[in-house]
Parts: C-alpha cells; sequence; structure tokens
C-alpha cells in the first residue's frame, strides 16, 4: 500500500513519488485532510502488512540528479556540487512536506547561489541575506489603518 500526505490534492498529485509509482502502475492514496497524516503516524500495519514510513524521494532518472552524479564522480572534493545536493536535499524534504530544522541555513545556502549569477563578491557583508533582511523597513501601506484592523475578542 502506498500513500503521500500533504496539504492538498495538487500538492500531492504532483510529487516525484507519485510520479514514479504510477510509472510503475502502482496506486498511490493521496491523504490530504490534516489529521490522515496524524492517524498514519499512530498505524503501524494493515491488513497484517507493515506501512511504509514517511520519508523523502529522489527520483534518480532526473537530469539534474544524473548530472549531479556525473560532476560529484569527476570532483570529489567540488565544495560546490555539495552545497547543491544538500540543497536539493532540503527543497525535496520541503516538497515533500517535511520541515526544516534550520531554515536560515537553507535561506543562506540560496543567496550563496543567487550572488555569484548577480556578480556579488561571495565575502561582501553588506550582500549578506540576513543583513539585508534586518535593514529593510517596511512602508506604510496607503488607506491602511492598522486600528481598523484591530478585533475585541470576548
Amino acid at each position: 500500500m502506498y500513500y503521500i500526505t500533504g496539504d492538498t490534492k495538487d500538492q500531492v498529485a504532483n510529487s516525484a513519488f507519485v510520479d514514479c509509482l504510477q510509472k510503475h502502475g502502482l496506486e498511490v492514496i493521496y491523504m490530504i485532510d490534516p489529521t490522515d497524516d496524524f492517524c498514519v503516524q499512530q498505524l503501524k500495519e494493515s491488513e497484517g502488512k507493515s506501512l511504509e514510513k514517511k520519508h523523502p524521494e529522489i527520483n534518480p532518472d532526473h537530469s539534474i540528479i544524473e548530472t549531479l552524479g556525473q560532476k560529484a564522480e569527476a570532483s570529489k572534493n567540488d565544495k560546490s556540487i555539495k552545497a547543491l545536493v544538500i540543497l536539493l536535499y532540503e527543497m525535496e524534504l520541503l516538497s515533500s512536506v517535511f520541515s526544516l530544522e534550520d531554515t536560515q541555513t537553507y535561506v543562506n545556502r540560496i543567496y550563496r547561489i543567487i550572488k555569484p549569477g548577480l556578480g556579488i563578491d561571495e565575502d561582501d557583508p553588506t550582500a549578506d541575506g540576513t543583513t539585508a533582511a534586518v535593514t529593510v523597513e517596511m512602508l506604510p501601506l496607503e488607506g491602511y489603518d492598522n486600528e481598523s484592523c484591530t478585533e475585541e475578542v470576548h
């Protein structure tokens, strides 16, 4: 029995996990109700068969995975390849409805990938994403009255 949990039908239907199983003619139960994930975690077996543990899936036939494998094999100590592998892993965790323990590290990895594409020096402290986020001020929204948005609860 294969199942996938998620927030919406579209989210789970577009999963690499579902795509791989359907290519092999297998059916997948979509569990999109908020209680589904909790219930499945409590079940250990169904009809005498163990239920699959929740885990991320990576499609080994995907062109990105194949290319990364080739580049990793050719250059075993390349830090940029290692960073891309970790980034892809974390992206898969997020797309499989897992959460990251350290979202700031994930965001910083994305910044490190974006900087060279924009011609920003890696060591430039003013280009650090965390610094930029701290220095940005929110402009007041035109026609927005903060007082009218508060609600009294009885």
